[in-house]
């Protein structure tokens, strides 16, 4: 059935200065993420060295969209590649008009209104553009960035440095009109909009946070020379001593040197408190004189008390910071460890750690897993914290020719180098006890330096997911020899107790045909004889069956043949190959249910081996009820026996494998404790539960249950 949709589409455009860029690629995993979303997401077009697989794809018709077929399933989001091309802007917007979301790329160049001024730059013509209407109308810009320096060091661009540089600040400048209009539209007071701007570790904007903490320090050093000019004066005109004013000062000094960044600007405070103080109130007034000794004492008092102060609280605000700084790094690491013990699966620490290490160097990041030396996986997060899903396969395997290299003839390098570098990417190696785990490239961005602190806290970040990877390692080389120690414990156990058990009756086969071939018995004894070889070929029979069954259950990953029965025939079929000692009991039998799904085959055997366990402990001529009936969605199957019973403390054990009770029988044969394990096994992986209660007056009842037929 269609969507109706009543509401126009959005058109989303992944905007950038110039090609290359990555618009493609962050589109198609923006169209990704969308998908695993559960959003119905095609592809109409996408350029053929984009090899994608996981879209739906509807193929252009005659070099144009399939409009036929793309309303025909008419889906949420459609990505449609260059919207220039071919004026494919005016295809899109019948799309747009059905209420069909779009997702397109788009360069600064190509936009109509700013074609001239594209051309005047750099001195080309563009054929392929797109009116301003189409992209200011309903429709969302996507900024996709790089530096120009990057582009220019990575890509073949026909254009310069510079160049891309104005093309950048015409993108920004185009992109920030867009959402000024928009605003605008939806009555937003843009202006009083708080802006958030992220600076990156660059020498230019470190001039810049110095400038702006230095004129922070500024108004301060005013504020301050301001209030305790007044507060003198004041003093001065009370009648206070210049020993009075002279504390003033000092405490002036002191409270501003709280507040004040650096510390040369805490030594320029000092010195123009005491110009100041020389100035308005030591005789002569308004008028610089340190001639007199006891004013230059004053001054030197006052210079030397405030550099004292000045340099003391430097050195307390410094250790202040650095014992914060620590703190910080203790709860990062501690915080680090916690989160790392809680992953488990390999792909829980790998995205864990591509994101810890994208969020302390704010860089582009990719892990290489490493498997007997060899790349077993590869992962990356952009700078921008996006993990990406779809890799370029140029840029893929220069990096697989360069850790080739590197492993190839790492023992050959300088002892303990274990970082290794091209002019773009440094590799730091994840070294383990044994063996090398894998290799992380991060992205070398000479505006974006890390400081001493980053690289400490990268250096623990890669520490912990080199333990975490390795104790991943060992805990499934674990959980492998415990299987395995299992198994053979296993099969020890198994073949111990049919070697044991299966020595009784293949001696009475044996003696007995024996005895047969050598003497000429009476019928009644040679018919004895025979009744024994045939009991214990069925109790043969029996064991081979259930273990069969048993070797079959062993594969925990086994998938049930289910098909959808008639109870009743399951109830015949399953009497007909019980112990043929059955037909001495008094069969009751009553099924109120119909159908049942499941793998009837090992049904079949859960019954048999209830039935033969009821068989072997009642006496002859007595009743064994069989009874289905429904109930709360489940399908209970009862058997009940008038035999022996089963003791109150074996009945939490009696489903386990090779447990056997010390029950009186007839005959001296012991059971291996295999049939009813393996009911519990079948009944188990069908979705039900079996258990063992008393039967009044005496005996067992064996209740299991299946799920009923979800209609």
């Amino acid at each position: 059935m269609k969507k109706e949709r009543i509401k126009k589409g959005k058109l989303k455009i992944f905007f950038s200065y110039g090609p290359r860029m990555g618009k493609t690629m962050t589109m198609i995993n923006r169209g990704y993420i969308d998908l695993k979303n559960e959003v119905d997401v095609i592809i109409g077009y996408i350029d053929p060295i984009y090899k994608v697989e996981d879209f739906e794809k509807i193929n252009l018709k005659n070099g144009k969209l399939d409009f036929e077929k793309i309303l025909e399933r008419n889906p949420e989001i459609i990505i449609i590649d260059e919207l220039a091309k071919d004026k494919r802007h005016e295809e899109i917007k019948i799309l747009l008009d059905t209420g069909i979301d779009v997702y397109t790329t788009l360069n600064i160049t190509q936009v109509e209104s700013l074609n001239d001024l594209i051309y005047s730059l750099t001195n080309k013509k563009i054929k392929d553009i797109v009116p301003d209407k189409i992209i200011k109308e309903n429709s969302i810009l996507e900024l996709v960035d790089i530096s120009p320096m990057e582009l220019v060091k990575n890509k073949n661009i026909d254009f310069t440095e510079n160049t891309l540089i104005t093309l950048r600040e015409l993108t920004l400048r185009y992109v920030a009109d867009k959402i000024k209009e928009d605003s605008q539209r939806k009555n937003i007071d843009f202006e009083k909009q708080n802006i958030l701007t992220h600076l990156n570790s660059s020498q230019k904007n470190k001039k810049l946070i110095i400038l702006k903490e230095g004129m922070h320090d500024f108004l301060i050093i005013v504020t301050t020379l301001l209030i305790i000019g007044i507060l003198g004066n004041t003093f001065y005109h009370m009648g206070f001593s210049e020993g009075n004013i002279v504390t003033i000062f000092i405490l002036g000094i002191l409270i501003s040197s709280l507040k004040i960044k650096y510390m040369f600007s805490r030594i320029i405070c000092s010195l123009l408190s005491v110009f100041l103080f020389n100035f308005f109130f030591s005789a002569p007034r308004y008028a610089f004189d340190i001639r007199r000794l006891e004013y230059f004492i004053i001054f030197m008092v006052m210079l030397i008390s405030s550099f004292i102060i000045n340099t003391l609280l430097s050195k307390l605000k410094r250790e202040k910071e650095i014992a914060e700084k620590n703190a910080i790094k203790t709860n990062i690491l501690l915080d680090l460890n916690k989160s790392f013990q809680s992953l488990s699966s390999e792909n829980e620490i790998i995205n864990f750690a591509l994101k810890k290490i994208n969020r302390v160097a704010n860089k582009t990041v990719i892990i290489f897993l490493l498997e007997e030396e060899k790349i077993k996986r590869i992962d990356k997060i952009n700078f921008k914290g996006e993990i990406l899903k779809f890799l370029n396969a140029d840029i893929l395997q220069e990096h697989k020719e360069k850790i080739k290299s590197w492993l190839k003839y790492k023992d050959k390098c300088i002892e303990n180098t274990n970082v290794f570098y091209d002019k773009n990417w440094n590799y730091i190696p994840l070294v383990g006890k044994e063996k090398i785990l894998g290799i992380i490239g991060i992205d070398i961005d000479k505006k974006n330096i890390m400081d001493i602190e980053e690289k400490q806290l990268l250096e623990a970040i890669l520490s912990q997911i080199t333990f975490t990877l390795e104790r991943n390692i060992y805990l499934e080389e674990k959980q492998k020899i415990d299987l395995e120690v299992e198994s053979e414990k296993f099969k020890a156990t198994l073949l111990r107790a049919i070697s044991h058990d299966l020595r009784t009756p293949l001696t009475t086969i044996s003696g007995s045909a024996y005895s047969l071939l050598k003497n000429n018995f009476k019928e009644e004894t040679a018919k004895l004889l025979i009744n024994n070889i045939y009991d214990d070929s069925v109790w043969l029979i029996d064991l081979v069956e259930n273990l069969l069954a048993l070797s079959k259950l062993e594969n925990k990953n086994i998938k049930l043949k289910k098909n959808i029965e008639l109870v009743e025939d399951i109830i015949d079929e399953a009497i007909s190959h019980a112990n043929k000692k059955i037909k001495d009991y008094k069969l009751k039998i009553d099924i109120k249910s119909d159908l049942i799904e499941g793998d009837i085959g090992l049904l079949i055997q859960v019954i048999i081996n209830i039935l033969n366990n009821g068989i072997k402990y009642s006496p002859k001529g007595s009743t064994l009820e069989i009874k289905v009936f429904s109930k709360n969605n489940f399908i209970y199957f009862q058997i009940k026996d008038n035999g022996i019973g089963v003791e109150d403390k074996d009945k939490e054990n009696i489903f386990n494998l090779f447990f056997t009770e010390n029950r009186k029988r007839g005959d001296e044969r012991r059971g291996l404790g295999i049939g009813l394990s393996l009911c519990k096994t079948i009944v188990n992986i069908h979705g039900g539960q079996i258990i063992v209660r008393d039967n009044k007056p005496k005996g067992s009842i064996f209740e299991f249950t299946i799920p009923a037929i979800r209609e």
